[in-house]
């Protein structure tokens, strides 16, 4: 679909690749008009809050094409634009059945949220595994 975006009142120049249509929205885009032109226009995984895990934390992908690939750090290790992080999630979009767009992970992090808690608890003196069992 091209054309005005009704919705949001700017131009979605439909039917085009993904880095074309982000680069032709580059100066008129709000990140929402953009997801709605990516998602309109087909062959798209799309995370209007980014690829959310309930344990490993939030991690900035919020759109890729099919077939693509994008790997991003774990955030309870290194910040997003650290580089060479050692631990790390791999975001690939596949088409799981026709005009169905899905995000497949695999994550490559030991540290959840849980873990500076955890790490809080046990650091405190003579603390008992009881202790330990109560407060966690």
């Amino acid at each position: 679909s091209s054309g005005i975006n009704a919705e949001y009142g700017e131009d979605c120049p439909g039917n085009q690749e993904v880095d074309q249509i982000v680069t032709a929205m580059e100066g008129v885009k709000t990140e929402p008009a953009l997801l709605k032109c990516l998602e309109d226009t087909g062959g798209v995984c799309i995370e209007t809050a980014g690829v959310v895990h309930p344990q490993y934390g939030t991690f900035n992908v919020k759109y890729l094409k099919v077939d693509t690939s994008v790997t991003k750090n774990c955030p309870y290790h290194c910040p997003e634009d650290a580089p060479d992080c050692e631990y790390t999630a791999t975001f690939t979009c596949k088409e799981t059945s026709p005009e169905v767009f899905q995000f497949q992970s695999v994550f490559n992090c030991i540290q959840t949220q849980q873990t500076e808690k955890f790490n809080d608890i046990i650091s405190t003196d003579d603390i008992t595994n009881e202790d330990i069992a109560t407060q966690f």
